[in-house]
């Protein structure tokens, strides 16, 4: 969780929250702009940083922070055109070495949003006086990231351990019926976070606070006024509401765990209606009615259903194939293998089913919705099902709204036992197999105006990962091992290292070098694994991505066995056993997620050296959840007498296990680390 705007990633953003407001005849032309409403100043003032802060060396709440949130504070208002207006301050204590990288902010716009007035500084004690360094214009870099949206990146200069620094900007924005989320808690401490509005009663919003901490101030009130349009007089308000938390503990991100948005203490607005005419107008009754004018809408239901651009298309594609399989199958092929993804996600599109086809490119919306297209036109009962990535959190069908969702894909009925999931946003997916960040709670899917049906996503049987490697290998006198690795990969880990691989053959043909710095942790771990441990894995199927990911490796390991005088300590799990628990609380707050389901399989076979003899084996093991969704399986045994075989078998069978089984999996990890970290012992004859 970075001290930054979250980017907006879906092309729907203009049309949701752009939407016509629910105005008095002309009266929102005259209203007046809504600054100075608060009668509380605001909780800090950029420029004004105290001396006792700068000299401050430890949080004493939390010790180990490398840095802390001093004041963290937002405002909205309205302007006389009803943009509202965002004002944001900032101000963070650099305590240690890792929390330099606060200094480093980055922001996003959207195309209808300007930001304004943007400040920095950074304080630091120098011979016994409070030294100011303010950010110049030049350090300030903007770049345009596609058509919608905008970059503005800076980092604070002179930033090091001990400084205090601070930002402010204000952002204006076009969309009138949003109010941005604001999150109270970050993966630092925050002494106090203040978020206050002040909305003209022309919009309703819902307020939905996620806190388990007490509010310091949460207060709330109305100022009545008029206005008078051609002689007539109309009444309003102004609706006032002030929340701030304080001495808020960092967010401790723990391992299999979706979105911090789904945890992180913060307080959303959701437009729930407004007036028109004096009359008060839900903005979206239920669900129902949701469906009902999505499937009037141009840039969602307008698209796939004009489809003349692949009637001839489609009736050569179609016409020699007798089943609705083979149906099914041939045009979800056509349609990965033709158009490419423009990384956009987005779950319409303001592109017409032709120009996609003549570019053969589009976002998520384009290609799936081209699919559904063309499945519909051959008469194949397919529907639109609205998903939301991981990273913006779970769906919250407790509140009906579009502007959660920004991927779509295509659910496709063969009869009321047999249906399938389509993504074709990548040709290496296959039927029933979407993209893994989709994967993520429910999807809403459309059957027809007002019906509908929530879909769950996560546990379908198709959501699984396959890992399955067999080693023959060869342990020297020495301790060296030498052998070969053959891999098979299938569904989500198939596809990971499809991509990996595939990366690595154009870098290799275009001559660039792999930047370790900006790869992720996993990422650098699986290269640490193969340069030091194992040549490269040779693929084969590579690009069949209808079959399984096959792979073969040299193996060549100095540091798995030490040899000790007469004895040899070998540890046989290598570097595919875990090596530390991932769950390490007391307890947890959060569901567990695995996003899928997973199967690793290893199967090692050693060849010992001449002249020695096993002295000990590590006992087997078989371990199994009460539902039975959790199995482990351990097993080593002696062949002959110069050859140990090794079985390490772990299921996962589903994909989300509850706050309250989170002993039950740090118990069981606790064994697995422990059983796949003992040795064997060889000992000379």
């Amino acid at each position: 969780m970075k001290n930054n705007l979250s980017k907006t990633n879906s092309k729907n953003f203009n049309f949701l929250y752009s939407l016509p407001l629910w105005g008095l005849g002309g009266f929102f032309l005259l209203f007046f702009g809504m600054g100075g409403l608060f009668a509380q100043k605001a909780p800090m003032k950029i420029g004004d940083v105290k001396e006792d802060l700068v000299k401050m060396t430890e949080y004493p709440k939390d010790k180990d922070a490398g840095a802390v949130v001093l004041c963290k504070y937002g405002e909205i208002t309205y302007a006389n055109n009803m943009h509202t207006q965002y004002d944001f301050k900032k101000r963070i204590k650099i305590l240690k070495k890792e929390g330099m990288e606060r200094a480093i902010v980055t922001l996003y716009y959207n195309k209808d949003e300007n930001i304004t007035g943007l400040k920095a500084y950074c304080y630091n004690m120098v011979n016994g006086k409070v030294e100011k360094t303010k950010l110049d214009k030049s350090g300030i870099f903007e770049k345009k990231m596609d058509k919608y949206t905008t970059e503005i990146k800076f980092t604070i200069p002179n930033t090091k351990e001990g400084s205090v620094i601070e930002y402010e900007y204000e952002k204006t924005s076009a969309y009138s019926t949003y109010i941005p989320t604001w999150n109270f808690q970050e993966d630092i401490p925050v002494e106090w976070s203040e978020f206050r509005t002040a909305i003209p009663n022309l919009f309703v919003f819902q307020h939905l606070p996620q806190v388990d901490q007490p509010f310091e101030i949460k207060e709330n009130s109305q100022k009545d006024d008029f206005t008078v349009v051609d002689g007539q007089k109309y009444d309003y308000s102004i609706m006032s509401n002030r929340w701030a938390l304080k001495n808020v503990p960092a967010f401790k991100r723990e391992a299999f765990m979706a979105s911090i948005n789904d945890y992180v203490m913060k307080i959303e607005y959701r437009m729930e209606g407004g007036y028109r005419n004096r009359v008060y107008q839900p903005y979206t009754a239920n669900w129902a009615e949701i469906s009902e004018n999505l499937l009037k809408a141009d840039f969602f239901t307008g698209y796939y259903t004009k489809r003349n651009a692949i009637k001839d298309i489609l009736e050569n594609l179609v016409k020699d194939k007798t089943t609705t399989k083979e149906r099914i199958s041939v045009i979800f092929d056509y349609v990965k293998n033709t158009i490419t993804h423009d990384d956009d996600l987005g779950w319409g599109t303001d592109k017409t089913i032709k120009e996609v086809m003549d570019k053969k490119t589009g976002n998520v919306g384009a290609i799936n919705l081209l699919l559904l297209a063309m499945l519909q036109e051959a008469k194949i009962k397919a529907y639109p099902v609205l998903v939301r990535t991981r990273n913006g959190g779970r769906v919250n069908i407790g509140t009906p709204t579009t502007g959660i969702f920004n991927y779509v894909v295509v659910y496709v009925e063969l009869s009321a036992q047999e249906n399938y999931l389509l993504d074709a946003t990548d040709p290496m997916y296959g039927i029933d197999m979407i993209d893994a960040d989709a994967l993520n709670g429910v999807g809403y899917l459309i059957f027809e105006p007002k019906k509908f049906d929530w879909l769950p996503l996560q546990t379908r049987k198709f959501t699984k990962s396959s890992t399955t490697v067999i080693d023959n290998l060869a342990l020297g006198e020495d301790g060296v091992i030498k052998g070969k690795s053959i891999g098979k990969f299938l569904g989500y880990e198939g596809v990971k290292r499809r991509k990996t691989a595939i990366k690595a053959q154009k870098d290799a043909q275009a001559g660039k070098a792999k930047d370790a710095s900006a790869e992720t942790k996993d990422a650098e771990k699986d290269k640490e694994i193969a340069n030091k441990k194992f040549n490269k894995y040779t693929y084969k199927n590579l690009k069949e991505f209808d079959k399984a990911l096959e792979g073969e490796s040299n193996v060549e390991i100095a540091d798995k066995a030490q040899v000790n005088g007469d004895v040899i300590y070998l540890s046989p799990m290598l570097d595919y056993g875990m090596k530390e628990n991932p769950f390490k609380q007391e307890k947890r707050k959060y569901q567990i997620d695995y996003n899928f389901t997973k199967d690793e399989n290893y199967y090692i076979t050693f060849t010992i050296p001449d002249g020695y003899k096993v002295d000990e084996l590590p006992k087997n093991l078989k371990l199994k959840s009460e539902d039975n969704s959790l199995r482990f399986e351990f097993a080593t045994q002696q062949i002959g007498e110069n050859k140990i075989q090794l079985v390490s078998k772990l299921s996962i069978g589903r994909s989300l296990y509850e706050p309250e089984e989170y002993k039950m999996l740090k118990d069981f990890y606790a064994q697995i680390v422990a059983k796949q970290q003992e040795q064997v012992v060889l000992k000379k004859k």
